[in-house]
């Protein structure tokens, strides 16, 4: 069963998630952060060191509410981390899920304190090397899935949720619903392998739910918890406390420290440190508690995490704990208290040492060289990435040395190939950056352009008031006669490094390309004005003849029609 959704809309690909993983359960496919069921231990660090809050957990508060709509007898079982995490009166909370409908609320601490009875039994037991408590749900996993070698060595005592259960529905029958108010997801997994425990929230869930129902935490009305004092076995969630519960439940005459050494782990990686150590057979005769949090259950997946609350909330349980022995009633007997481990180990298949030589490569590592391990990438040492990489489980995206040296190499790639001239300097105009096409120009490799002044080698007037004015200057034209180059010079002030970024661009070409089509414009606007001169020539030459022909034809019509006016006058004389 899903224990939490990953909203793929919140995230941004940070990868945060994967490499703050113990166990390497979450990888990245196609940008997007994949869990891995099988790796999993459901320790929810996860879901605490996402900035972006992606990772949403599954609950089962409409579960609880429909029992309670339904008339179920509704039992909460409460974890004993309350006392250091609840910013309210103690009986002020218990009032309240009384008010939301649950019919009793117990401490799971009365089952704990028989928990801790079968603990210094098997302490005792001189058949076992070790014993490695089991109980943090997440550390059983951790054991099953990624250490199985060491499972003879955990003691085979159910957790005080699983305890605490059975002791409910022996009283109230199978029918009774047990609802355990935890502060850590990893207990949800556990209560999905067993019929003792029908749901788990957490303390921030029932926090929302009083508030959705209306119910002020501080005018509530008061109630006790439903179950006798129980005593040390409320130290269960603090680092130490599962030690120190023991032996105030058996008693200081009794010490675990006469049998075995004692010892407390916190935290995953500190835990795989020691079954690795276990497993290596180095570690013997110790009694060792292990709780997968940083600062025990105080500290859970589904704890608000303000800085140094989890000390605080370790300090409060410790003040709140009333020292002593809870005397037991018989109510749960061996056979309730026993269970059994078993092996869930995926072998994966591991490469071969060629391929982790070429793996290692990829990511930066040159042969004959110690490797970086600097394990930004998650893991301890780059031999680890290169086999994880193997098997899928990460991208070489993910290593510092890779995204690192590629963006150097795409950096250099354009220094290297650009065409532009490009070039740092200090306030003194002191070279510091000179490209490819600098020494080319230049004639001036780039070891020798070092620490030599830019005014060695162009006019820098323009460019000095850069860095005196801080103003940018874009694309200013010069003519470089002595090298027989025109270019469009760029300054750039970089405030951080108080340096002057210059990119000078070589425009000779296209300068010469814009002579030549002017001297093309030219040429034809000169023979179109030579057209059009030689057009009005000859238009006023046409112009002239015919005003000289029409001048001749009209004195030859005038004569033409006088002479005929003048016949016909004479004929009309004679007559008379």
């Amino acid at each position: 069963m899903k224990l939490f959704d990953i909203d793929y809309k919140k995230c941004n690909d940070c990868q945060k998630c994967i490499r703050s993983c113990g166990v390497k359960a979450l990888h990245s496919n196609n940008r997007k952060v994949v869990l891995m069921p099988n790796f999993c231990i459901a320790c929810g660090h996860c879901i605490d060191v996402c900035p972006q809050q992606c990772f949403e957990f599954i609950s089962e508060i409409e579960k609880v509410k429909s029992h309670i709509a339904a008339g179920h007898k509704v039992i909460a079982s409460v974890d004993s981390v309350y006392s250091g995490i609840l910013k309210c009166e103690h009986e002020s909370f218990v009032g309240g899920l009384k008010k939301l409908g649950f019919s009793e609320v117990r401490e799971v601490g009365e089952a704990a304190a028989y928990v801790s009875e079968e603990y210094y039994k098997y302490s005792q037991d001189e058949n076992m090397d070790n014993v490695l408590t089991s109980f943090c749900p997440a550390f059983v996993s951790l054991a099953e899935k990624h250490y199985p070698e060491v499972i003879s060595q955990l003691a085979p005592v159910v957790n005080p949720m699983i305890a605490h259960g059975k002791m409910i529905k022996k009283r109230l029958g199978k029918d009774a619903i047990v609802v355990y108010i935890s502060p850590c997801i990893s207990f949800r997994e556990l209560s999905n392998e067993s019929d003792d425990v029908n749901a788990v929230i957490t303390f921030e869930e029932v926090k929302e739910w009083m508030i959705d129902s209306g119910i002020d935490i501080d005018t509530v009305e008061k109630a006790s918890f439903d179950n006798p004092d129980p005593m040390s076995s409320r130290l269960y969630p603090v680092s130490t406390g599962v030690i120190r519960a023991i032996e105030h439940q058996i008693g200081r005459e009794k010490p675990l420290s006469v049998v075995r050494q004692r010892i407390s782990i916190n935290g995953v990686h500190n835990a795989r440190e020691v079954l690795h150590a276990i497993k290596k057979d180095y570690v013997h005769n110790c009694f060792i508690e292990f709780h997968a949090c940083a600062g025990g259950c105080c500290n859970g997946s589904c704890v608000e995490k303000d800085r140094g609350f989890a000390f605080k909330a370790g300090v409060d349980v410790d003040h709140y704990t009333n020292l002593g022995k809870m005397e037991l009633k018989g109510e749960l007997d061996e056979k309730d208290l026993v269970c059994s481990f078993s092996a869930r180990k995926i072998e994966q298949k591991l490469p071969s040492e060629e391929e982790i030589d070429e793996l290692m490569k990829v990511i930066g590592n040159i042969s004959g060289q110690p490797p970086l391990d600097c394990g930004a990438c998650g893991y301890n040492t780059c031999r680890a990435k290169a086999i994880a990489m193997y098997q899928g489980k990460s991208p070489k995206t993910m290593c510092l040395m890779y995204s690192f040296e590629k963006a150097r190499s795409m950096s250099n790639l354009v220094m290297t190939n650009t065409p532009n001239i490009i070039m740092i300097v200090d306030s003194e105009m002191r070279i510091k950056e000179f490209n490819s096409k600098a020494e080319e120009v230049f004639r001036t490799s780039k070891n020798e352009a070092l620490d030599r002044y830019l005014y060695e080698f162009i006019d820098t007037e323009i460019l000095c008031k850069v860095f005196t004015e801080r103003k940018d200057l874009l694309r200013y034209k010069q003519n470089w006669e002595n090298r027989g180059l025109t270019v469009l010079v760029t300054g750039k002030f970089i405030k951080e490094t108080k340096s002057l970024l210059i990119i000078i661009e070589d425009i000779t070409d296209e300068e010469k390309a814009r002579e030549r089509i002017m001297e093309k414009k030219l040429d034809t606007v000169e023979m179109a004005q030579n057209v059009i001169d030689k057009q009005m020539r000859t238009a006023q030459e046409i112009a002239g003849l015919l005003g000289e022909t029409t001048a001749e034809t009209k004195a030859i019509l005038t004569r033409l029609r006088d002479t005929m006016l003048l016949d016909d006058f004479s004929d009309e004389s004679g007559d008379k």
